[in-house]
């Protein structure tokens, strides 16, 4: 199980890493709206990861068992919850990283 998660976690890396390379690709100046959709990525992915850890925290038991479609569903409600909470402002991180870069990089 620890394999199948080191799988996810590097290609949610890739992807977003993507985004952001999307975003480095572009010319001298930056788009802010880009930035910020880049910094939101981010934050949902490390929310993501940060629910995924949460979650293992938490024993086993109740009524179901847990089998392979439960982990995927889990999987899947951590990323939807991740996104929605870094789409309402999550913990801020998107917007430390929007100021921090807009300071040293040319954005419009």
């Amino acid at each position: 199980m620890q394999v199948h998660a080191a799988a996810m976690v590097q290609s949610e890396a890739a992807r977003y890493d993507g985004a952001v390379r999307r975003l480095a690709g572009t010319e001298e100046r930056y788009d802010r709206e880009a930035l910020q959709r880049a910094a939101e990525e981010f934050e949902a992915f490390f929310l993501q990861q940060m629910l995924s850890v949460m979650r293992r925290t938490v024993p086993e038991g109740g009524f179901l068992k847990k089998d392979h479609a439960h982990e995927i569903f889990e999987g899947m409600l951590d990323e939807a919850l991740a996104g929605e909470m870094a789409r309402a402002g999550g913990i801020g991180l998107a917007n430390l990283l929007v100021a921090q870069l807009s300071a040293k990089l040319s954005v419009y």
